[in-house]
C-alpha cells in the first residue's frame, strides 16, 4: 500500500509538471509570436538557383549609356524571363543613380495564387542577395485598400518578384521594397485605389513593373504584337491599354494600364530602351516566343543615346534668300552646326529639302535657290543622309535644276526621296523604306497633286523582316498646322494601307506627334531651318531596336 502511495505521488508530480511545461511552452509561444508582430525576423525564402554572383556580374558587366536627364525616374519596366536577364540588368544600370526611399514592384500573380485581386507581403523577402528591408507604414496603408490581402506564402513561388528583386537590391541594397502582385482577372475599378495609393506615394520612390511581353506566338507575329503594344502606350489614351491581349501583347494587361494611368496623370516623358525576342537567344527556330520590352518613365524628357540604331526625320530646310548672306559667312555657318549638333548628337537625319541648288544664287521672294557650296557643307556636317525633293519648290528652278540638285546630292552620298517613288535607307542592320508624297503642285502650287495610284505600287514591293515603311507627305496649308476637310480625306485613305508612320510638311508650323488608330502620325514637322522667325528645329527620333521595331520621340 505504501509502494502505492509513493507511485501515485510520483505519477501526480510528474502530471503537475509536465502541466506546468506545456504551460510554459505555450506561454513562449505566444510571447514569440508577439515579438515576431513588434518585430518580424521571419522572412519568405523566394525559391531561386542563382548564385549572388549571377546577378552581381550581369550587373558588373553592364555598360552605361549616354542619357540626357535621368535623375527624375519614376516608373522602370523589365522582364522576369531569366532568359533575358541580361536585360534586366542592363536596364537597371541606366538608372543606378537614383535614390529612391522605396521601391514598389508590380508583378503579375502569375499563378492566382492569391485569395484576392491585389496581394501583399508585410515581412521581408530573403533572396541570394539579402533580406529585404520593410517600410510598414506604406505596407498598413496598402492593407487598408480594397481588394489587398496579405498573404506571405504567394511570394515563395512568384518568379515575377524572385527574377527581379535580387538585381535590384544590388543595385539599390539599402531601399524598403514593397511587392504587389495583380491577379490577371483584376478590372480597371479592382486598380483605381491602387492607382491612387501610388500616384500620392511616388514622390522619392520607385516603381518596377516586373512584366514580359507578347507569349506563345513565332518571332514574327511577336514583332508585330510588340510594335502594335508599344504604339499604345505612346498613345496619349491610357483606355487604349484595354485593348490589347493577353498574352498575345503581354502578360499582364492591367499593370501596364497602371503604369500608362501614371504616366498620363503626371504627364511623364516615356522612353523606351530595349525590345528583343527569345529567339534572339538561340540559333534553334522557335515556334513559341517570349518578347521583352523596357522602358522608363520620367519628370524629365529623357533620352538614351543610341546613335548607331538612331534616325532623326526633320522638316522644311532652306538656306538661301534672307540667309544667303548669313551662308557666306563661315562664323555663322560654324556657329549654327555646332548648335545643331549639340541637339542631334551627330546621328543620322533625313528632312525636307526645299529648293533646288546654284553655284551662286540672287535673292528671289519666290523661287528658293540655295548656294551649293555652303549648304552641301551644312548638310555633311549634321550628318544628313537623306532628303526629299517631293515638295512644291523642288521645280523652282526648272527641270535642268532639279536634275542638278539631285546628281549634286547623291555624289555627296544623300540619297533623293522623290515623288512618288520610295527610297531604302540602311541604318546600321536595319532597312526601311520612305514614300515621298506631294499634295502641292511644284508648277501651279494648287493642292491637287497627290497620286493614289503610287501607294498600291509602294505596297506591292517586297517586305523583308527588318522593312518599315513611312511617308513623307507635302501637304497642308502654310502657317497652319491643323487638317482641313482635303487633308482629313487624304489621311483617311493612307490610314487604309500598312504604312508605319506618316510624317508631314509644308506648312512651316511645327505639330506634335500623335496617334491616330494606333498609327504613329505628325501633320507638320515644321521649319527645320528656313529664313523664317518660327524655326523650331522639331525632329522627330526614330529608334530602332533588335526587332526591328522602333519608337518614336519629338526632341
Amino acid at each position: 500500500m505504501k509502494k502505492l502511495i509513493l507511485s501515485l505521488g510520483y505519477y501526480r508530480g510528474w502530471k503537475i509538471l509536465f502541466s506546468s511545461l506545456v504551460l510554459i511552452l505555450l506561454f513562449l509561444i505566444f510571447f514569440l509570436k508577439f515579438l515576431n508582430q513588434k518585430n518580424p525576423e521571419t522572412a519568405v525564402h523566394i525559391q531561386n538557383e542563382n548564385s549572388k554572383f549571377f546577378y552581381e556580374n550581369l550587373l558588373k558587366i553592364s555598360n552605361k549609356e549616354s542619357i540626357r536627364n535621368s535623375t527624375e525616374i519614376f516608373t522602370v519596366t523589365v522582364p522576369h524571363h531569366l532568359l533575358a536577364s541580361d536585360l534586366i540588368a542592363k536596364t537597371f544600370k541606366q538608372i543606378e543613380d537614383q535614390q529612391p526611399k522605396n521601391i514598389f514592384i508590380l508583378s503579375p500573380d502569375h499563378f492566382d495564387r492569391g485569395k484576392t485581386k491585389i496581394t501583399i507581403s508585410n515581412i521581408p523577402l530573403e533572396t541570394p542577395i539579402s533580406k529585404t528591408l520593410l517600410n510598414k507604414s506604406l505596407i498598413n496603408k496598402l492593407k487598408k485598400i480594397k481588394n489587398i490581402e496579405v498573404n506571405n506564402e504567394v511570394f515563395k513561388y512568384e518568379h515575377g518578384i524572385g527574377a527581379v528583386l535580387p538585381f535590384a537590391q544590388i543595385v539599390w541594397p539599402k531601399v524598403n521594397f514593397i511587392p504587389i502582385l495583380i491577379r490577371k482577372d483584376a478590372k480597371k475599378e479592382d486598380l483605381e485605389d491602387l492607382i491612387r495609393f501610388l500616384n500620392e506615394n511616388i514622390k522619392n520612390n520607385l516603381i518596377i513593373e516586373s512584366s514580359d511581353f507578347s507569349h506563345y506566338l513565332n518571332e514574327k507575329d511577336a514583332n508585330k504584337k510588340d510594335q502594335e503594344t508599344i504604339n499604345i502606350f505612346s498613345n496619349e489614351n491610357p483606355e487604349k491599354i484595354w485593348n490589347l491581349n493577353q498574352p498575345d501583347n503581354c502578360d499582364s494587361v492591367n499593370i501596364l494600364y497602371i503604369i500608362k494611368k501614371l504616366q498620363t496623370l503626371n504627364n511623364w516623358d516615356t522612353e523606351f530602351y530595349l525590345n528583343r525576342n527569345s529567339q534572339f537567344y538561340t540559333k534553334d527556330n522557335v515556334n513559341e516566343t517570349t518578347s521583352y520590352i523596357t522602358f522608363f518613365n520620367s519628370g524629365e524628357e529623357m533620352e538614351i543615346f543610341d546613335k548607331a540604331n538612331e534616325i532623326l526625320l526633320a522638316g522644311d530646310f532652306f538656306t538661301g534668300r534672307y540667309n544667303l548672306e548669313n551662308f557666306r559667312n563661315q562664323e555663322f555657318l560654324n556657329k549654327k552646326i555646332n548648335e545643331i549638333l549639340n541637339k542631334t548628337k551627330d546621328r543620322k537625319m533625313i528632312l525636307n529639302f526645299e529648293g533646288y541648288l546654284d553655284q551662286q544664287c540672287v535673292f528671289d521672294q519666290l523661287k528658293l535657290c540655295m548656294e551649293e557650296k555652303p549648304t552641301l557643307e551644312f548638310l555633311k556636317e549634321l550628318n544628313v543622309v537623306a532628303v526629299s525633293l517631293a515638295n512644291n519648290h523642288s521645280l523652282d528652278g526648272g527641270k535642268d535644276k532639279y536634275n542638278f540638285t539631285k546628281n549634286l546630292l547623291e555624289k555627296n552620298e544623300i540619297l533623293v526621296v522623290e515623288e512618288n517613288e520610295y527610297e531604302k535607307i540602311i541604318l546600321n542592320k536595319y532597312n526601311f523604306e520612305i514614300l515621298g508624297l506631294n499634295d502641292i503642285n511644284p508648277i501651279t502650287k494648287e493642292r491637287n497633286n497627290i497620286y493614289l495610284k503610287s501607294l498600291s505600287e509602294f505596297l506591292d514591293q517586297k517586305k523583308d523582316k527588318f522593312f518599315k515603311k513611312f511617308i513623307f507627305i507635302h501637304w497642308g496649308r502654310e502657317n497652319s498646322n491643323s487638317l482641313d476637310t482635303r487633308d482629313e480625306l487624304i489621311l483617311a485613305i493612307l490610314g487604309k494601307y500598312n504604312f508605319d508612320g506618316i510624317f508631314g510638311a509644308h506648312t512651316h508650323i511645327a505639330s506634335n506627334l500623335s496617334y491616330i488608330n494606333d498609327l504613329p502620325f505628325v501633320f507638320s514637322l515644321g521649319n527645320f531651318f528656313f529664313d523664317q522667325i518660327n524655326n523650331s528645329e522639331q525632329m522627330i527620333r526614330i529608334k530602332f531596336f533588335d526587332t526591328g521595331n522602333f519608337s518614336l520621340k519629338n526632341i
